[in-house]
């Protein structure tokens, strides 16, 4: 499989389209599998668009419709080239994410059962910038720990990236204030935003926080499920 990305160095790779010639006729008129395939990047998606995952998706979608049965490994690498963060969606359960995002270790333990909130206010952030403004990184506190219940996970929710973001939109910080209003335990920017999560015990409180984020902020909001 031949995977082509264009590059414009403008904003992170997101795959909307792709050009995949399943089939080639011969003179015979038999039909036979090929292996060409090309990715599109769109550089110019909404901001409220779930990058990484749906770039990991659409790669196991052509391994399995090009019959590749690519290993994990080299599924990780393509990943790779696409995003830092695109290696840990070809998983479905909750991991370590080491190096620059691609050095994955699964947890051996189960995690709290939890819903989330997420909310966007339909803006997009430069990661570029995002970066450039932090000023020190953190380590996390309990890479050799065990998270037992729900006010664990709680307590450890921390993202480097939420203080440069906050300074370019404050917007962020205004959904991410309401999340912890309606209900939530704990709420978080994800990655390098615009996307804000909050962190519940009860769906009936979780629906709530989304009917009132909509009609306070008039903001996208989704509700999720964690894996354990």
């Amino acid at each position: 499989m031949c995977i082509s990305v264009g590059e414009t160095g403008r904003s992170p790779l997101f795959v909307t389209s792709i050009s995949t010639p399943v089939f080639s006729p011969y003179r015979s008129g038999r039909l036979a599998p090929v292996t060409s395939t090309s990715i599109v990047g769109d550089h110019d998606c909404s901001p409220t668009t779930p990058l990484s995952s749906d770039a990991a998706t659409v790669l196991m979608a052509l391994d399995k419709l090009l019959d590749l049965n690519l290993d994990q490994k080299k599924l990780s690498r393509l990943a790779l080239e696409l995003g830092a963060d695109v290696p840990f969606f070809l998983g479905s359960s909750p991991a370590w994410a080491e190096g620059v995002g691609e050095v994955l270790t699964p947890l051996e333990h189960e995690l709290p059962e939890c819903c989330f909130v997420l909310a966007n206010p339909g803006i997009a952030l430069s990661t570029a910038q995002v970066y450039r403004r932090v000023e020190r990184y953190t380590l996390c506190p309990v890479r050799d720990g065990i998270i037992t219940n729900f006010e664990e996970l709680v307590a450890v929710l921390h993202n480097d990236l939420e203080s440069p973001a906050l300074e370019l939109a404050p917007q962020v910080k205004r959904l991410k204030a309401g999340l912890l209003e309606n209900g939530a335990h704990g709420a978080l920017m994800s990655g390098s935003g615009s996307t804000v999560f909050g962190v519940f015990d009860s769906k009936a409180i979780q629906k709530l926080a989304v009917q009132q984020q909509t009609r306070t902020y008039g903001c996208w909001t989704c509700v999720a499920t964690g894996v354990s």
